[in-house]
């Protein structure tokens, strides 16, 4: 039975340096420094194998108006070691989704999150690699300009190639729809919560 090695990362220096020091395929994802006062990390690692529970508090999001259609935005949080990156799956439970910094926004605003490789940049930005690791999912109906999200991967994740030979190890960014009528102008929403991610890294080349 393999023995698992547990690394407990919270969003101190101390933490972050000793997580950063393992190599190969025990290597650990990193937290942007940005946020590393809004984020923290516990990871159980069996092997090549790593579960990453990721907590938010009051993570902000910056929610972009394009003046016709569509409010969204996404934010990096976690870059993985170098490597062909697996991801087996992910659990996404966001406890607070907080509006109230987004002009003119709605009591009850409609929205959505998706999780994926690259950040909303667009109307239709939760769609192929900005949802790739947790398809868009409607957010539950706010209260009083608070919502909550809970939304999981259901298909199969192609591996990501974040090897040396291509120079860019794979990030991933939390990525926000707001309704385009609910709100004027963008503006920040803050996330509260967690994502499980259970990944590998199936070596570097």
């Amino acid at each position: 039975m393999a023995t698992a090695h547990v690394t407990s990362r919270l969003s101190t220096a101390i933490g972050h340096a000793q997580a950063e020091a393992l190599t190969g395929r025990d290597a650990l994802g990193t937290l942007p420094v940005a946020i590393r006062n809004l984020t923290a990390v516990v990871s159980e690692n069996y092997n090549a194998f790593h579960q990453d529970i990721i907590k938010f508090t009051k993570m902000p999001i910056t929610i972009t108006d394009d003046g016709s259609t569509a409010a969204y935005g996404g934010k990096a949080f976690y870059t993985f070691p170098q490597g062909n990156i697996k991801i087996e799956g992910a659990t996404l439970s966001l406890t607070d989704i907080d509006g109230t910094h987004l002009g003119s926004i709605s009591a009850t605003f409609a929205g959505k999150m998706a999780v994926g490789t690259v950040t909303a940049a667009d109307a239709t930005s939760q769609s192929t690699t900005s949802a790739n690791v947790i398809a868009s999912t409607n957010n539950a109906a706010a209260v009083s300009t608070h919502a909550t999200n809970k939304a999981i991967s259901t298909t199969t994740i192609t591996p990501f190639d974040g090897t040396t030979s291509t120079g860019n190890p794979i990030s991933l960014f939390l990525n926000a729809n707001v309704n385009y009528a609910d709100q004027s102008g963008g503006g920040t929403l803050y996330v509260t919560g967690t994502l499980a991610l259970t990944w590998c890294n199936l070596g570097d080349k």
